[in-house]
């Protein structure tokens, strides 16, 4: 199957006074997930009262995979390094569409010179993780009940702890390329 992406970035929500896409894409999903935390509000208020994006906004955002016919696959939500959360369409779940999107984000991170990227996990969705080729690095959460997976070539950063600081312009510039959706506004 041939694959593309796009990145529907928070940070739109902010600077664009219209309905964005990612906006749209953004409730769509929590209509499909319903456990799906309420980002767009809080954006909306800030935008109200006049906060702009930053660079800090550019990667939070929307992951989104899609197949040759344009159909939504898969979403990963992103935050900085890590993988918050990734959701598959329910029409085409259990075909190994989440399986590649993570396969996809860990070999662009490390293009973009990401040292660690890493996501809290729960327990039922490990095994999806470990498909993708990424462990466990540590015990359960006690506040969510998650566990956090990186990629295998990453556990010995992961456990070592500590801030992870890196250069972000060649992810940044990755994810505005991803953002094709807008050149059609």
């Amino acid at each position: 199957m041939n694959y593309h992406y796009r990145y529907y970035s928070f940070a739109e929500v902010l600077h664009f006074r219209t309905k964005t896409k990612t906006e749209i894409l953004y409730t769509s999903l929590r209509l499909i997930e319903s456990d799906l935390p309420d980002f767009i509000t809080p954006l909306l208020f800030a935008r109200d009262q006049g906060r702009e994006a930053n660079a800090e906004m550019l990667v939070k955002g929307l992951y989104c995979s899609y197949d040759e016919s344009d159909k939504l696959l898969s979403v990963a939500i992103l935050k900085d390094n890590k993988i918050d959360r990734i959701l598959t369409m329910p029409s085409v779940r259990r075909r190994g569409h989440a399986v590649h999107l993570i396969q996809h984000l860990t070999q662009k991170f490390t293009e973009a010179g990401c040292p660690v990227i890493f996501s809290p996990v729960y327990s039922h969705i490990g095994p999806l993780f470990e498909k993708a080729g990424w462990v466990l690095t540590g015990s359960t959460c006690e506040r969510d009940g998650t566990v956090d997976y990186c990629p295998s070539s990453m556990l010995h950063i992961c456990q070592r702890g500590g801030t992870v600081t890196w250069d972000r312009r060649l992810w940044i510039r990755h994810l505005l390329s991803c953002q094709t959706h807008l050149m059609r506004r």
